[in-house]
């Protein structure tokens, strides 16, 4: 009876140091998730430049050296249920019109010729990085977050308008994020999560699952290179 009672005593303790070792990590996790300490140390932020926009959502920057451009993505809020326009646009660092640095700088927006590409209209531009060849050819890489059609498009930049060249899109891609240009038309990308939205991804966060991956393609085929990823948002 007395070995009987210690087992119980000893299962009992177990167990309840296994639940108090899960919800202790459970906080822990909703505790990292939720970044309370937004503190950035050893960093010292350069001028501040103000951009005109009309639209509600800017969600990416690409710095092209050779233009003294720098691209933004804007409409974001669209994927979020909000009436706005989304498209891409550009603004000049080596600005002439004798203002300072930091005021207002106009943005100018990029007419994108689809070149009958379907989907056209299920656009919301997110990430955005570029490829500049040494014939001076500019490439555009951007991530469509439009929930039923996530996808990455490649554009040419001629001038002032972008000339729509190809996409990629699978059925695995639910919250792509950003992407990372590593040579012409091959590009790393990330999928933030399996879900796409909603409390399903909340509690996907919560509870720090790691379905996240980081894509590669290598112009013709699109592969995973890491798996099992917490959140990954961007790319650099």
């Amino acid at each position: 009876m007395g070995t009987q009672n210690s087992f119980l005593h000893f299962m009992h303790r177990f167990v309840f140091w296994v639940l108090f070792a899960m919800v202790s990590c459970f906080v822990l996790r909703v505790l990292i998730v939720l970044d309370l300490n937004k503190r950035i140390y050893n960093h010292t932020p350069g001028p501040c430049r103000v951009l005109t926009e009309k639209f509600k959502g800017t969600s990416g920057l690409a710095y092209v050296e050779s233009q003294k451009r720098v691209y933004v993505t804007l409409g974001y809020g669209k994927a979020h249920n909000l009436t706005t326009n989304t498209g891409i646009a550009f603004y000049n660092t080596n600005r002439t019109d004798g203002r300072s640095q930091q005021e207002i700088y106009d943005l100018i927006e990029m007419q994108i010729n689809w070149n009958g590409y379907e989907y056209q209209n299920m656009f919301i531009p997110t990430g955005i990085d570029s490829y500049s060849s040494s014939n001076g050819r500019v490439l555009l890489y951007v991530v469509n977050a439009h929930p039923d059609h996530q996808c990455i498009h490649f554009f040419q930049v001629d001038n002032q308008k972008l000339n729509y060249r190809k996409s990629i899109c699978d059925s695995s891609f639910t919250s792509l994020q950003d992407v990372a240009v590593v040579g012409p038309d091959r590009i790393f990308f990330t999928n933030m999560a399996a879900f796409g939205r909603g409390w399903a991804q909340v509690i996907e966060f919560a509870l720090q699952t790691g379905q996240g991956v980081v894509y590669y393609y290598d112009g013709t085929k699109l592969s995973r290179q890491v798996t099992c990823v917490n959140v990954p948002i961007g790319k650099g």
